[in-house]
């Protein structure tokens, strides 16, 4: 998840949409089996730069976004 949350950074930069997405969509699908209680702390960092991202270019993606940002507010909620 580190190296997904370092890329993250790379994508911003580059600032082309279709790969942030597609960066954000991967830590989405690599973060899921770490939702459970005990291992829920490693995804929250990647998951709060992937909503950063995804707001930032104004993404479409409603169901990511409101995926991401469910499981931010059940860990802010632990």
């Amino acid at each position: 998840m580190k190296i997904l949350d370092r890329a993250m950074i790379s994508n911003k930069r580059l600032a082309d949409a279709d790969i942030i997405i597609e960066g954000c969509t991967l830590i989405w699908n690599t973060g899921l089996p770490l939702l459970k209680q005990s291992t829920r702390s490693h995804i929250y960092k990647p998951f709060l730069a992937a909503t950063a991202a995804l707001e930032k270019i104004d993404a479409k993606e409603n169901n990511l976004r409101v995926c991401l940002y469910i499981e931010l507010a059940k860990y802010e909620i632990d």
